[in-house]
């Protein structure tokens, strides 16, 4: 019987993702961020610098409920990407936070679709 719940567990945890894009946006469309099953994109729209795809950086999932959270490394670097409904999004509980290898920490609010 555990062996079927971790089975279906790891199946439904797997899929999640499977067909769905979501794309995010920070205040005043300063970060956009496309979340897929397997990669994380960051981009900002109106730099000159090429947007950093973490798509060969490990991306870590963590599924808590409806929701998720991801974390990875870009730049040094990390980021933490939580989103607490993939199916009813919302400015409050969406959130992107920043941290340097120094310990300073931007969090910015998300607006995805």
């Amino acid at each position: 019987m555990k062996t079927i719940m971790t089975i279906l567990l790891l199946t439904t945890s797997l899929n999640l993702f499977a067909s769905e894009q979501i794309t995010c946006f920070g205040p005043r469309n300063s970060h956009k961020i496309i979340l897929n099953s397997k990669s994380v994109s960051v981009s900002k729209p109106f730099s000159n610098i090429s947007r950093d795809v973490a798509s060969e950086i490990s991306v870590r999932t963590r599924v808590m409920g409806n929701g998720f959270s991801k974390f990875f490394y870009v730049s040094g670097k990390k980021y933490t990407i939580h989103i607490d409904d993939k199916d009813n999004f919302s400015d409050i509980d969406d959130y992107m936070i920043i941290k340097s290898s120094n310990g300073h920490e931007i969090t910015y609010p998300l607006n995805c679709q």
